[in-house]
């Protein structure tokens, strides 16, 4: 906050042992949010071949309806406008997934994408940005890895994860976007069941530190 550094990496966090600590934040990115007194702010997972960012991240699923709200959306829509623009995309393509299977198939297994998500998009959009959806959760991130999008707003944690997860397990990062500083850090926890069997990588650590340094360049 005083300015003295423009990135921080921050390794692997052991939320149980936070919480015992009598920290209690769900991890680095509420902690970080807390310290610099950031309103909005989102997680977004960073690879070459996918990129998503999130509505919520840790909370219980069933808590997740009750939490969802028009706001929240068009805050991490602006969220990933802002955060694309920065690395370098001119005029970034943005998806919005639904919440039901289908996005909800015009109401039939669920109407959150005609109360809420889908409101929130249309405003997004009559403010200028390149904004899609909502789209089928099922199809929207292989759209993205092909590039039809730069972009997929995940409504909730595992939604965004494991499409990630799946294509860059190793070279995955974890972005706090909206800090007023850059903070990245590795996407998996601290493999404390492989600890000193020599099994651990650090591929993904690595990648955090060098696309920190990358982003406080551009």
């Amino acid at each position: 906050m005083a300015g003295e550094v423009k990135a921080i990496a921050t390794a692997p966090l052991n939320k149980e042992a936070l919480h015992l600590a009598g920290h209690h934040y769900p991890g680095h990115t509420e902690l970080l949010a807390h310290l610099t007194d950031s309103k909005d702010y989102a997680m977004v997972l960073y690879t070459d071949q996918l990129k998503v960012i999130h509505i919520t991240t840790h909370i219980a699923l069933r808590k997740f309806l009750d939490t969802l709200n028009q706001d929240r959306v068009k805050t991490v829509i602006g969220i990933a406008d802002t955060f694309l623009k920065r690395v370098g995309y001119k005029n970034p393509r943005i998806a919005v997934a639904g919440v039901n299977p289908h996005a909800g198939e015009n109401g039939l297994f669920g109407d959150e994408e005609i109360k809420i998500v889908g409101p929130a998009v249309e405003a997004m959009k009559a403010k200028g940005l390149n904004v899609s959806g909502p789209c089928p959760p099922d199809t929207v991130f292989m759209q993205c890895h092909e590039g039809m999008y730069d972009m997929v707003v995940a409504m909730y944690h595992d939604q965004g994860h494991i499409p990630l997860k799946l294509l860059g397990f190793y070279d995955g990062v974890n972005i706090t976007a909206g800090l007023p500083f850059i903070r990245t850090s590795a996407d998996h926890g601290t493999a404390f069941d492989i600890a000193w069997t020599g099994k651990a990588k650090s591929e993904s650590m690595t990648v955090s530190i060098q696309l920190a340094m990358q982003i406080t360049r551009e």
